[in-house]
């Protein structure tokens, strides 16, 4: 795969979750994982979250580049903590 699915999804996600912590993991067979760490998860179910990431794929990406989305991990800052991930801080804004 071309980084160029990777940088689509990073850029949709940053339009629709922006200041928010992001990391795109590359699996085999070109399958991606994506998780995204936000305060607006609070009191989100998770099934509702993963809803909201995936909505906003689905307006910048293609069908067939959506599927290769095998997992979305949508968490607050303090579940990931919890769960010890590692995801990069955002980048400062640009100003």
């Amino acid at each position: 795969m071309s980084t160029s699915l990777k940088e689509k999804v990073r850029k949709a996600i940053e339009r629709s979750f922006a200041g928010d912590r992001v990391q795109i993991e590359v699996l085999q067979r070109d399958r991606l994982v994506v998780t995204l760490v936000s305060e607006s998860f609070a009191r989100l179910p998770s099934a509702e979250r993963k809803d909201r990431v995936r909505a906003c794929l689905a307006e910048e990406l293609t069908k067939d580049e959506l599927a290769l989305i095998i997992n979305v991990i949508a968490d607050t800052p303090d579940e990931h903590v919890a769960y010890d991930e590692t995801v990069p801080e955002p980048p400062p804004p640009r100003t």
